[in-house]
């Protein structure tokens, strides 16, 4: 009898629902079970007794009913049962375009489905707030642990792990495990998934096997990744990352590969020698290092060495491992004082969000900070020491030629200069005082005028720079308005007729690439720009070509379109306070190491490149992910595990040298079938939204959503293919268990505002806002991006899930509803006065009920504003629980830096809720079981030889 097939799904044939879930502790996911050969069985293997019609199926003891013949459907074929998922894929004309609107015979078979059946992530409160945290739960022990009775008698576990002892529960980044190993598994803790993840939790022996695939190997890492919020996990929170000493014996690292110790090496010769688990190479383990073995042949102080137990570890670096003395924190803060700044009340909010973060900076003796700002000129400020200093103004008037006058006075300590710093950002509203902005002279321009004649950005940037070249640090930017005079300047490369179209893609690469060479000359001084751009509505910046300098030196990038500051001002406090505020690593490098004949091959993220393999950081900190690809040296892997592991060697602001490593170790496998059991969804995703980045800077619009589905698409196809003959055959949509709901997060990223005309006329979008959407998309860690892909709909009155559909949000009272990049709070038509009065004050709830609704409403921005802005205490309280909400999910968006609104149904607004409601079908766009019925079409056709037009 051969291997019974993989765990997957079948749309659309009669099954039955599973019994039991594959997260222990969760409801059932809902899902039909498919049955017999056309659900995937491989030719000539053997139909287990519970899959088959009649029988008692699995540990739920379900009857599975015998199917009957399907009803006539009204554009001639067979409907699709309701209890069922997609559609068969006569249903969608074959002609049709997937971007144009199904025919009506379609949509009339779309309203009679029970779209309640299609795949969806899981929606329970405790898997839904897990999603907004983490992204999706991990199935692993079903891929991987003992014989699931839910598959389709599926005893798998085995035939991958051989030799796992008794009690061993594989988890997330421990998938496997060696007896040979330094560390016994009942101490083993391995590396989190927020720190770390891999697309598949077991590895392709070969370029061969990978090819059976079709989806990305990579790794995910967010090195310094915080604690998820405990009010998201409840109890669950996670131990600190050890800190290890190696004191006289130095950091423990292979001689050949310079891997570091890990829990997966082998301990030989009586604990005189380690066997390195990347390169196989025997390496001495140093005098002051050693300790002898037990009876079990392993180190009589395992449990004190938590760099063989962990996953997880930060070693303190010796001397060796600096090229300099520690670099002490810099901050060099350029702010715009043009009209166009000053009118927005963008200088308002940056001065005193830098005036109130000063107590924040590292106060150790060591901290050095700088201020210049600039207009059509650029200024400098000297700063003297001691209680009666006063600061003094130098003008640089010469913008094409900035210079740098008396270092000493203008970068200075903070400690000794701290009156001086306070007097001059009061004197910095006294000199460009808002007032003044609002003249009614009617030769004042407007801020849109003010910001296309811009400033010189450019001049303040490399006068900054001259500052801080021989300490390196962070220069924090905040602008309104594009580089046109000085060095450096930008053209108006606008042009609002090229969005999506094919001329588009060049306004979202750099123009000229001057911003990108001046990036690579921070970088090898540790200088990182984060730039904060804030220009008044209809003002062009080029974001494409200043983003480059966040991009390149691993900076913060923020871009508040349409700038006001009783609308977006909090916004960018927040922003600015959180980038102030949070441990900030400095000259950092990162390197991902991987076992014999894997290379890393492609990386993505905000840093640059200094070897094939060695990615600078003049800052790193928290809210930064690295995606990095992986290939093949050789044609084969050999040994039975392999071992990825990533190392950040950075310098706190304390001045202390760390390496924070984090190991994962998968098992290898030649069998294309664990592949498809053992895929990370939320790795996958990440994944395939920084290759659409690639995808829409380098080609026309539609070429990138056909890019997108045709991978998708083309990993279905390998799947069918792998299954066998009879399910190739099969006009069902098979879906593998772990990516059941890649369809659903491909559709959503087709209809994300990167890729649907629909979705960026609706947020009012222009070609500045979509290149800083990619520039947003490329630093989004897991969970953010998976809230991209499929927004999270949360009740707040219960924190029970909701799928994205309008139907799913109509009486549902208040549900906050997160894309990653923006939070909605969704009031619905008739939502209970007694619920809305709890979440906001009595006077905005007043307002937002009142009938007939005012002429002018107030903004949705500011109201999320005001509701930010309410009280978290008592917890008791109900309005209480549901702002508590919100704010966590705000906690966990710290890498996307998200607005939040307020937005009541039957408003304008409204249309931006709908753009996200990925499910339903749209102006010019699929809904989710139109979309299902036309990738199922293309996968059809690729199987008989047609070519795949998914996506068009």
């Amino acid at each position: 009898m051969q291997p019974p097939r993989p765990n997957g799904h079948a749309y659309g044939e009669a099954a039955s629902p599973r019994g039991t879930d594959r997260v222990a502790g969760r409801p059932p996911w809902p899902g039909p079970q498919a049955q017999g050969a056309a659900a995937g069985y491989a030719p000539g293997s053997a139909i287990p007794s519970a899959a088959r019609p009649g029988a008692a199926y699995g540990a739920a003891g379900y009857t599975a009913a015998a199917p009957s013949p399907p009803p006539r459907y009204p554009g001639g074929g067979a409907a699709p049962r309701a209890h069922h998922g997609a559609p068969p894929p006569g249903w969608a004309s074959a002609g049709a375009p997937a971007h144009a609107p199904p025919p009506q015979s379609m949509m009339a078979g779309a309203a009679a489905l029970d779209t309640s059946t299609l795949p969806r992530p899981e929606l329970d409160a405790h898997s839904v707030l897990h999603r907004v945290a983490l992204g999706d739960p991990v199935p692993v022990a079903a891929a991987f642990g003992a014989p699931d009775v839910n598959a389709y008698g599926g005893a798998y576990g085995a035939a991958v792990l051989p030799g796992i002892p008794p009690g061993w529960q594989p988890r997330v980044n421990l998938c496997t495990y060696d007896p040979s190993w330094c560390c016994p598994w009942e101490l083993l803790r391995p590396c989190e998934p927020h720190f770390m993840s891999m697309t598949v939790c077991a590895f392709p022996a070969s370029a061969a096997v990978r090819a059976k695939y079709g989806l990305p190997l990579a790794a995910v890492v967010r090195p310094l990744a915080p604690p998820p919020p405990p009010s998201l996990l409840g109890d669950q929170t996670d131990e600190a990352v050890p800190v290890v000493n190696f004191g006289a014996a130095g950091v423990i690292r292979c001689r050949r590969c310079r891997t570091y110790i890990n829990f997966a090496v082998i301990i030989t010769d009586g604990g005189r020698r380690w066997r390195c688990n990347v390169c196989q190479l025997l390496n001495d383990i140093p005098p002051e290092y050693y300790a002898p073995l037990d009876a079990n042949g392993r180190r009589i102080d395992i449990q004190q060495r938590p760099e063989l137990c962990c996953g997880s570890v930060e070693f303190v670096a010796p001397s060796e491992y600096m090229v300099r003395p520690p670099q002490p924190p810099v901050y060099v803060f350029v702010l715009d004082v043009s009209y166009a700044a000053v009118a927005s009340g963008a200088l308002v909010t940056a001065v005193e969000s830098v005036r109130d973060c000063l107590n924040v900076l590292p106060r150790d003796g060591r901290t050095r900070v700088g201020v210049l700002t600039f207009s059509t000129q650029v200024t400098y400020y000297a700063l003297p020491a001691g209680e009666a200093g006063e600061p003094r103004i130098v003008v640089v008037p010469d913008v094409d030629d900035v210079f740098l006058p008396s270092p000493e006075d203008v970068l200075v300590n903070l400690d000794d200069a701290r009156p001086a710093v306070d007097r001059l950002l009061g004197k910095l509203l006294q000199l460009h005082p808002p007032a003044s902005s609002s003249s009614s002279s009617s030769f004042a321009p407007s801020a849109v005028e003010a910001a296309t004649q811009g400033g010189a950005l450019g001049s303040a940037i490399a006068g900054a720079f001259y500052l801080m070249q021989h300490w390196g640090g962070k220069m924090v930017v905040v602008a309104a308005s594009r580089p046109t005079m000085g060095m450096d300047k930008l053209r108006d490369r606008d042009d609002v007729h090229a969005f999506f179209t094919e001329r588009e893609c060049r306004l979202l690469l750099p123009e000229d690439g001057q911003y990108k060479r001046r990036a690579v000359d921070f970088t090898r001084a540790q200088v990182s720009v984060d730039l904060y751009l804030t220009p008044p509505a209809g003002a062009y910046v080029d974001v494409a070509s200043l983003s480059s300098l966040a991009k390149y030196t691993g900076g913060e990038f923020l871009h508040l379109s349409g700038f006001d500051a009783s609308r977006d001002g909090p916004r960018l406090r927040r922003a600015l306070v959180r980038n102030l505020s949070r441990e900030t690593g400095f000259e950092a490098v990162f390197r991902l190491r991987a076992s014999n004949g894997v290379r890393c091959a492609r990386f993505h993220g905000r840093f640059f490149t200094r070897s094939t393999d060695l990615l600078a950081l003049p800052n790193v900190d928290a809210d930064k992910t690295y995606v990095v690809e992986m290939g093949y040296e050789e044609s084969q892997v050999l040994g039975k595990h392999l071992c990825a592991q990533s190392a950040l060697l950075y310098t706190t602001s304390g001045g202390e040298r760390r390496i924070r490593v984090h190991t994962v170790v998968l098992p290898i496998t030649s069998s294309p079938h664990d592949l498809f059991r053992s895929a990370d969804v939320n790795a996958t995703v990440n994944v395939l939204a920084h290759q659409l980045i690639e995808h829409c800077v380098h080609r026309k619009p539609e070429s990138a959503r056909r890019a997108v589905v045709d991978r998708v698409v083309d990993m279905l196809v390998k799947y069918r293919q792998l299954l066998g003959s009879a399910a190739a055959s099969s006009t069902q949509l098979l879906l593998p268990d772990a990516l059941r709901c890649l369809p659903l997060y491909t559709l959503g990223m087709v209809r994300s505002a990167v890729l649907s005309r629909d979705a960026a006329m609706v947020a009012a979008m222009r070609t500045d806002c979509k290149a800083a959407l990619l520039q947003a998309l490329d630093n989004g860690g897991v969970s953010t991006l998976m809230a991209f892909a499929y927004p999270n709909c949360v009740r707040l009155e219960d924190g029970q899930g909701l799928p994205a559909s309008m139907g799913a949000l109509q009486g549902q009272g208040l549900v906050l509803i997160d894309n990653g990049f923006e939070v909605l709070v969704w009031v619905a038509r008739d939502v209970a006065p007694s619920l809305l009065t709890a979440l906001v004050s009595d006077d905005v709830a007043r307002v937002m009920l009142a009938q007939p609704a005012p002429t002018h409403p107030p903004p949705p921005k500011l109201l999320g504003e005001v509701l930010l802005s309410l009280p978290l205490e008592p917890e008791s309280d109900r309005g209480v629980r549901m702002r508590r909400l919100v704010h966590a999910v705000l906690a966990a968006r710290t890498d996307a830096a998200p607005s939040v609104s307020i937005v009541r149904q039957d408003t304008p607004a409204e249309a931006r809720v709908h753009a996200m409601m990925v499910e339903d079908h749209g102006a010019s766009e699929l809904g989710y079981a139109e979309f299902l019925a036309t990738v199922q079409r293309q996968v059809q056709q690729r199987l008989m030889g047609g070519s795949s037009t998914a996506g068009r």
